[in-house]
Protein backbone atom coordinates (compact mmCIF):
# COMPACT_ATOMS: atom_id res chain seq x y z
CA UNK A 1 0.00 0.00 0.00
CA UNK A 2 2.61 2.61 0.92
CA UNK A 3 4.36 1.83 -2.20
CA UNK A 4 1.18 2.23 -4.43
CA UNK A 5 1.44 5.85 -2.73
CA UNK A 6 4.91 6.73 -3.23
CA UNK A 7 4.40 5.87 -6.90
CA UNK A 8 1.05 8.03 -7.46
CA UNK A 9 2.49 10.60 -5.77
CA UNK A 10 5.98 10.88 -8.15
CA UNK A 11 3.75 10.20 -10.89
CA UNK A 12 1.57 13.25 -9.78
CA UNK A 13 4.82 15.31 -9.02
CA UNK A 14 6.27 14.35 -12.53
CA UNK A 15 3.46 15.91 -14.09
CA UNK A 16 3.14 18.90 -12.31
CA UNK A 17 6.95 19.19 -13.37
CA UNK A 18 6.11 18.63 -16.44
CA UNK A 19 3.47 21.20 -17.33
CA UNK A 20 3.97 24.39 -18.74
CA UNK A 21 4.18 28.22 -17.20
CA UNK A 22 2.45 30.76 -17.76
CA UNK A 23 4.12 33.51 -19.16
CA UNK A 24 3.51 36.50 -16.72
CA UNK A 25 4.39 39.39 -19.42
CA UNK A 26 5.07 39.81 -23.04
CA UNK A 27 8.52 41.74 -22.85
CA UNK A 28 11.23 40.78 -25.40
CA UNK A 29 14.55 38.81 -23.84
CA UNK A 30 16.86 41.37 -22.29
CA UNK A 31 19.75 42.19 -24.33
CA UNK A 32 23.64 43.14 -23.46
CA UNK A 33 25.55 45.79 -24.80
CA UNK A 34 27.04 43.34 -27.39
CA UNK A 35 24.09 42.19 -28.93
CA UNK A 36 23.55 38.82 -27.27
CA UNK A 37 20.22 37.27 -26.08
CA UNK A 38 19.53 36.59 -22.31
CA UNK A 39 16.82 34.04 -21.94
CA UNK A 40 14.41 35.34 -19.60
CA UNK A 41 13.02 32.35 -17.58
CA UNK A 42 10.63 32.02 -14.80
CA UNK A 43 10.74 29.34 -11.82
CA UNK A 44 7.51 27.87 -10.12
CA UNK A 45 7.44 29.40 -6.64
CA UNK A 46 5.97 26.29 -5.10
CA UNK A 47 8.40 23.84 -7.24
CA UNK A 48 11.64 25.72 -7.08
CA UNK A 49 12.98 27.25 -4.15
CA UNK A 50 14.68 30.17 -4.60
CA UNK A 51 16.73 31.59 -1.73
CA UNK A 52 17.76 35.75 -1.44
CA UNK A 53 21.10 35.95 -0.90
CA UNK A 54 22.14 39.85 -1.94
CA UNK A 55 20.54 42.62 -3.07
CA UNK A 56 22.33 45.60 -4.68
CA UNK A 57 21.48 48.81 -4.64
CA UNK A 58 21.70 51.51 -7.66
CA UNK A 59 21.62 55.10 -8.22
CA UNK A 60 18.47 57.23 -9.43
CA UNK A 61 19.33 56.69 -12.95
CA UNK A 62 22.24 54.26 -13.15
CA UNK A 63 23.07 51.06 -13.75
CA UNK A 64 26.88 50.96 -12.94
CA UNK A 65 27.38 49.17 -9.48
CA UNK A 66 28.63 50.63 -6.70
CA UNK A 67 31.82 49.95 -5.38
CA UNK A 68 30.49 48.71 -1.87
CA UNK A 69 28.56 46.62 -4.03
CA UNK A 70 31.49 44.70 -6.03
CA UNK A 71 32.02 42.68 -2.78
CA UNK A 72 28.70 41.40 -3.28
CA UNK A 73 29.95 40.01 -6.60
CA UNK A 74 32.83 38.52 -5.54
CA UNK A 75 30.75 36.52 -2.36
CA UNK A 76 27.97 35.16 -5.02
CA UNK A 77 31.28 33.56 -7.53
CA UNK A 78 33.11 32.30 -4.63
CA UNK A 79 29.85 30.63 -3.26
CA UNK A 80 29.15 29.34 -6.55
CA UNK A 81 32.08 27.72 -7.14
CA UNK A 82 32.02 26.33 -3.86
CA UNK A 83 28.66 24.97 -4.78
CA UNK A 84 28.50 23.97 -8.27
CA UNK A 85 24.66 22.10 -8.23
CA UNK A 86 23.44 25.68 -7.55
CA UNK A 87 22.54 28.46 -10.34
CA UNK A 88 21.88 32.03 -9.25
CA UNK A 89 18.91 34.09 -10.68
CA UNK A 90 18.71 38.17 -11.33
CA UNK A 91 15.95 39.93 -10.59
CA UNK A 92 15.58 43.18 -12.03
CA UNK A 93 11.78 43.21 -12.24
CA UNK A 94 9.76 46.53 -11.53
CA UNK A 95 8.74 47.28 -8.03
CA UNK A 96 5.32 48.51 -7.47
CA UNK A 97 6.23 52.03 -7.99
CA UNK A 98 8.09 51.72 -11.29
CA UNK A 99 6.00 52.12 -14.19
CA UNK A 100 6.88 53.49 -17.32
CA UNK A 101 8.82 51.54 -20.06
CA UNK A 102 12.39 53.82 -19.32
CA UNK A 103 12.04 52.34 -15.44
CA UNK A 104 11.81 48.68 -17.36
CA UNK A 105 15.02 49.76 -19.56
CA UNK A 106 17.00 50.69 -16.55
CA UNK A 107 16.21 47.36 -14.88
CA UNK A 108 17.05 45.28 -17.33
CA UNK A 109 20.21 46.97 -17.49
CA UNK A 110 20.72 46.62 -13.74
CA UNK A 111 20.30 42.85 -14.47
CA UNK A 112 22.22 42.71 -17.46
CA UNK A 113 25.54 44.89 -15.10
CA UNK A 114 25.11 42.23 -12.50
CA UNK A 115 25.00 39.46 -14.74
CA UNK A 116 28.61 39.86 -16.47
CA UNK A 117 30.12 41.01 -13.36
CA UNK A 118 29.08 37.65 -12.09
CA UNK A 119 30.78 36.23 -15.52
CA UNK A 120 34.01 39.04 -15.34
CA UNK A 121 34.78 38.81 -11.80
CA UNK A 122 37.33 36.14 -10.94
CA UNK A 123 36.78 32.44 -11.69
CA UNK A 124 33.51 33.88 -12.78
CA UNK A 125 30.18 32.04 -12.86
CA UNK A 126 29.49 30.09 -16.23
CA UNK A 127 26.48 32.06 -18.64
CA UNK A 128 24.83 29.09 -18.28
CA UNK A 129 24.16 28.98 -14.63
CA UNK A 130 22.60 32.78 -14.54
CA UNK A 131 19.00 32.62 -15.23
CA UNK A 132 17.31 36.55 -15.25
CA UNK A 133 13.50 36.79 -14.76
CA UNK A 134 11.14 37.07 -12.02
CA UNK A 135 12.20 34.81 -9.25
CA UNK A 136 13.00 37.18 -5.96
CA UNK A 137 9.44 37.96 -3.74
CA UNK A 138 7.63 39.98 -5.66
CA UNK A 139 6.53 42.07 -2.12
CA UNK A 140 10.09 42.75 -1.05
CA UNK A 141 11.00 44.37 -4.50
CA UNK A 142 12.37 47.93 -4.34
CA UNK A 143 13.10 50.37 -6.74
CA UNK A 144 16.60 50.94 -7.94
CA UNK A 145 17.49 47.12 -6.50
CA UNK A 146 18.06 43.85 -8.35
CA UNK A 147 17.99 41.03 -6.30
CA UNK A 148 20.18 37.95 -6.45
CA UNK A 149 18.20 34.38 -5.21
CA UNK A 150 20.42 31.10 -5.43
CA UNK A 151 19.10 27.45 -6.04
CA UNK A 152 18.59 24.39 -7.59
CA UNK A 153 17.79 24.20 -11.41
CA UNK A 154 15.48 21.73 -12.22
CA UNK A 155 12.97 21.16 -14.88
CA UNK A 156 10.42 23.25 -14.31
CA UNK A 157 11.59 26.17 -15.99
CA UNK A 158 10.55 27.42 -19.37
CA UNK A 159 12.47 30.10 -21.61
CA UNK A 160 10.51 33.20 -22.39
CA UNK A 161 12.25 33.76 -25.66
Amino acid sequence: MKRTIMLVTAAVLLTACAAPLSQDRASPSAKLSEGTSIPTMRAAPDITPWTAYRTFSFNAVSADISDRDQVKITEIVAYLNANPSLDVAIDGTLSASETSEADRSLGERRANAVRRALMDTGQGVASYKILNGAFANSQSRKAGEVQVVIGLRSGVLRSRL
